[in-house]
């Protein structure tokens, strides 16, 4: 995978994490996740590899 298409990739998925802590009052995490058609496991490892928004 080239540098762009690694940086475009990174980027798209630290925009779906910000939504998610972003998520309306209520809503927990594991129901944004299901809504948007995310799996709780991927999460998780994206967040433990270091992608933080």
């Amino acid at each position: 995978m080239d540098q762009l298409t690694h940086t475009v990739r990174r980027s798209n998925w630290i925009n779906i994490i910000r939504q998610c802590q972003d998520r309306p009052a209520g809503t927990t995490a594991k129901q944004w996740l299901a809504e948007n058609d995310i799996s709780e496991s991927l999460l998780c490892r994206l967040l433990q590899e270091g992608l933080h928004a």
